[in-house]
This record gives C-alpha cells, sequence and structure tokens, in this order.
C-alpha cells in the first residue's frame, strides 16, 4: 500500500468511544430481554404504587406468560429500533437494525419451534413449555455477538498519514479488502468534526476536502412527509390511520449534509485537533517541495 519513498506521520483506526450507539443499542435490547424474563420480580413492584393498583394494569398477574412477555419484548423492542432508524445514524444502518429485529424476535421464533415439538437445549427449560430463562440466554448472547461484531468492525478501519498521500484501508477479516488514497496535493481544506459524544471522549471525525467540496454543506433535519394523491375521494378513518402508521414507521430524519463515512474520512479518531495540524504541516511541505524548481 505504501511506496518506497513514504514516510509515516501517524496511523491509527477509530476510537472504540466512535461507536458509542452500537454499543448502546445493544445494551438497551439487552436490558430489554433481561426485563421481560424476570417479570415477577418488577410487576409486584409496579402493583404496590396506589396509581398503578387502581388501574388496569393493577389486574395483571405477579408473573406473566412466556407468550406475554414474548409479545411485551416485541412491542417495546419495536418502539426502540423505530427510535434508531429514525435517527437516521452512520452506526444504525439496515444490517444492525435487521441484527437488532433478530434479537427481540428470538424469544418468538423459539416459541414456535418448541410449540412445534422440537425440543431446543436451553439451560433450566422445562419439559412442559418454554423456559423464561430463553429471555436471559438469548439476551446476553446478542449482546456478546454485537459487541465481538462491532468491535470487530472498527478494528476494520486503518488509516495511514504519511508525507505524500492519506491512504483509506477497509479490511473486513478475509472477507473483503478496499484501499482508498488521497494525495496531499490534492488536498484544498483539512475539517475536524465534532460530535457531542465526541467532545466528551476524545474523538472526531477528520475531513479531507478536495476540488469537489464535499461535506461542507449545512446540516439541518426534518420529518419526510408523502404527499397524498390528488383522488378528490374522502379517506376512510382506517385508511388514514394506517397511512399515518406508515409515515411513521417507514421513515427517517433526512439530513443535507452527507453522513461521514468511515471509508473516506478520518472516522472517530483520537485527539483529532491534534493531527489537523500535522496534516496541514505536511501539505505545506509536499507543495513546497513541488515548487522548487
Amino acid at each position: 500500500m505504501l511506496t518506497a519513498n513514504e514516510s509515516v506521520v501517524w496511523a491509527g483506526n477509530p476510537s472504540l468511544a466512535s461507536f458509542f450507539p452500537r454499543y448502546l443499542s445493544a445494551t438497551i435490547l439487552m436490558l430489554l430481554c433481561l426485563g421481560w424474563g424476570s417479570t415477577d420480580s418488577w410487576i409486584p413492584f409496579i402493583k404496590e404504587s396506589p396509581v398503578v393498583g387502581q388501574s388496569l394494569l393493577g389486574n395483571l398477574p405477579d408473573q406473566l406468560s412466556f407468550e406475554g412477555a414474548m409479545f411485551g419484548l416485541l412491542i417495546t423492542g419495536m418502539i426502540t429500533i423505530r427510535l434508531f432508524y429514525f435517527n437516521n445514524g452512520i452506526l444504525h444502518g439496515r444490517g444492525t437494525l435487521l441484527w437488532m429485529i433478530a434479537t427481540i424476535s428470538s424469544p418468538a421464533v423459539y416459541h414456535f419451534i418448541h410449540q412445534g415439538g422440537t425440543n431446543i437445549p436451553i439451560i433450566g427449560a422445562q419439559p412442559d413449555g418454554p423456559s423464561m430463562d430463553f429471555f436471559f440466554q438469548a439476551g446476553v448472547a446478542f449482546w456478546i455477538a454485537s459487541l465481538v461484531s462491532t468491535r470487530v468492525y472498527q478494528k476494520s478501519f486503518r488509516y495511514i498519514v504519511t508525507d505524500k498521500r492519506v491512504h483509506f484501508n477497509h479490511r473486513m477479516l478475509y472477507l473483503w479488502s478496499k484501499i482508498h488514497t488521497i494525495d496531499l496535493l490534492k488536498v484544498e481544506n483539512v475539517i475536524v468534526d465534532h460530535t457531542f459524544a465526541g467532545r466528551i471522549f476524545g474523538f472526531g471525525n477528520l475531513h479531507l476536502l478536495t476540488s469537489s467540496g464535499i461535506g461542507i454543506q449545512s446540516e439541518s433535519y426534518s420529518l419526510g412527509v408523502v404527499a397524498a394523491s390528488g383522488t378528490g375521494k374522502k379517506r376512510s378513518l382506517p385508511v388514514r390511520i394506517a397511512s399515518v402508521l406508515f409515515i411513521l414507521m417507514t421513515h427517517r430524519r433526512t439530513r443535507r449534509k452527507a453522513l461521514p463515512d468511515p471509508t473516506s474520512c478520518l472516522f472517530g479518531i483520537r485527539s483529532p485537533t491534534r493531527l489537523h495540524p500535522v496534516i496541514n504541516d505536511a501539505i505545506d511541505k509536499v507543495t513546497e517541495a513541488r515548487n522548487v524548481p
């Protein structure tokens, strides 16, 4: 990847904290699994409240059945996933969302397999029905798998700054490898982008802007709306409710500014403000060397 006449100025990869949203989403789903798997510990507690005890929730049993906990996890999990999907973040693409859906739907899959007469080896499983222990074991298993896959994905990016070029290397195990290089002579501006979490944990994105000017647009947020077709017919209430639900479930927050791409910017690196002058100094030196007759 590096030529013989290049000297490495800096090398690194995204920081662990830059992938905090993925770790957070995995932890939230695990806590949902653990919570719905232990309804016998928190339902009696909330029923002791005078407000809850006099409402319909006061008629809940002290422990939900497997089916009740399963539907509770599906409902609360889909609400959580919908919030992440609406956020439209760089670390919550379709692959991550499908993984989250698999997490919350695993008890339902286990239930239907068990109903079909197939016994799945679950620690603490009961022969007469599905075991609530599955919520604990599935939640922890998916959480660990998510942490490991996120860590592997983070380590798959490698950035190398030399005295002549910036190299972006993305190698996901032995499945694929992508290398992108920017010549320092083509860089017109270097921008450091800090998020709120980045300021707290000391990481940020460093963008190398060329003549294309990518990344300098202002950012705004809005909720997409589908225009109704001009049929002239008044829609019924169920149709209107279904249309609103469709909008709420399928639309995401829109962005005028492109999200940072880990394959084309120094994404989530530690102390980007320290690297900023280093790159500018390397640009000045390579420019001066080119202009020397």
